[in-house]
């Protein structure tokens, strides 16, 4: 049964080459929705060993230093004080993939502060909608914490404006724990540029100070650290889930397709999953059952478990993502619901998926 598929998709399932086409375009697009270049920091020149001592204009592919300051770049490559998920700043894994900035955005002694830019990969449309999101985290060895973190826009031809998001207090149950900000923007146009930290002034950022901590690395003793992860910006329009989405009816992720006999989430895979907890945290009403699926290729018996298998790393990562767990639910069915009854490999990657279903 494919009635419930959108008519292009059940169009699609008729030509063999033109399912492999879609196959890559899909994975492609949603890759490109994104106007932050590497924006999850999975991209970088070398592998880091330590904290940045010198001035270093290209931090990394997509991203500059905007003044004299050093950021840091932390990955799970590194085998020494840059690492992943322990460094020279705290203990941290990333919020998703390998990699991860830090920044200094407050000091109790002086006026340091560190900022990290980008040149969009297109000028934003005047008038459009765009949804902003981004993740942040207080390094354990930081004995200061602050109560904001802002974005700055910017282009030729208009001027700079700066989004900032502050939270009630310094200190909270948040804290510690990768926080994810994520807000709606109308663009004013021709906004080409991007640039992360804290714009406000020292008497408007509210500061804790943990004073009972041990001193566990000098250079934090009197500031505040932070780690940064996964800045997106994508159009309204462009997004794979829209406010338009409906109960009681069937989804299924676009970008989920799994490998050959594996239930492992790809990094470039999860951006429908963070679309999906994004629209469930502004929808607490309504719950999600996930619905795993495999090809013929095995045993029914095996392919059950995986399938049972597939689904639950989505919840996994819903749970993960902070939506309750009370509120998601998922289900194997197997090879039972194949969706392309083809041999061809594009074929059958297309039956390795994960559908939704949302409901009151």
């Amino acid at each position: 049964m494919t009635d419930w598929l959108p008519p292009c998709l059940r169009w699609l399932m008729k030509s063999k080459i033109t399912l492999l086409i879609w196959c890559c375009l899909s994975l492609s697009l949603l890759k490109a929705q994104n106007l932050v270049e590497n924006g999850d920091f999975e991209s970088y020149y070398a592998c880091p060993t330590n904290f940045i001592e010198r001035y270093t204009p290209n931090l990394l592919p997509g991203w500059t230093t905007p003044d004299t300051g050093t950021p840091d770049y932390f990955n799970r490559c590194s085998k020494f004080d840059a690492g992943v998920p322990y460094n020279w700043a705290g203990v941290a894994e990333a919020y998703q993939g390998n990699g991860y900035i830090g920044l200094f955005v407050y000091s109790a002694v002086d006026g340091y502060r560190e900022y990290l830019k980008t040149t969009l990969l297109q000028p934003l449309q005047k008038g459009k909608k765009y949804i902003l999101s981004f993740s942040y985290k207080y390094a354990g060895y930081s004995l200061y914490s602050i109560d904001r973190m802002g974005i700055s826009l910017s282009g030729e031809d208009i001027e700079s404006y700066v989004l900032e998001y502050v939270k009630a207090e310094p200190l909270d149950s948040a804290t510690g724990s990768w926080e994810v900000i994520r807000d709606t923007l109308v663009a004013k146009g021709g906004e080409t540029q991007l640039t992360i930290g804290n714009f406000s002034a020292k008497s408007q950022t509210k500061a804790f100070h943990f004073k009972n901590m041990r001193v566990l690395e000098p250079m934090l003793k009197d500031r505040a650290y932070y780690y940064i992860d996964d800045i997106r910006l994508r159009l309204v329009d462009e997004l794979p889930l829209s406010d338009t989405l409906q109960t009681d009816r069937i989804y299924t992720f676009r970008s989920i397709l799994f490998e050959y006999n594996k239930a492992i989430l790809v990094d470039s895979t999860l951006l429908e999953i963070h679309d999906l907890a994004f629209y469930l945290k502004d929808h607490p009403d309504h719950t999600v059952s996930l619905y795993g699926h495999t090809d013929e290729t095995g045993s029914p018996e095996y392919n059950q478990t995986l399938s049972e298998k597939r689904a639950k790393a989505v919840a996994d990562y819903l749970i993960y993502l902070g939506i309750e767990q009370d509120r998601v639910t998922w289900l194997g069915f197997g090879e039972s619901q194949p969706i392309s009854p083809g041999q061809t490999e594009a074929q059958r990657q297309l039956n390795r998926r994960v559908e939704f279903k949302l409901t009151d």
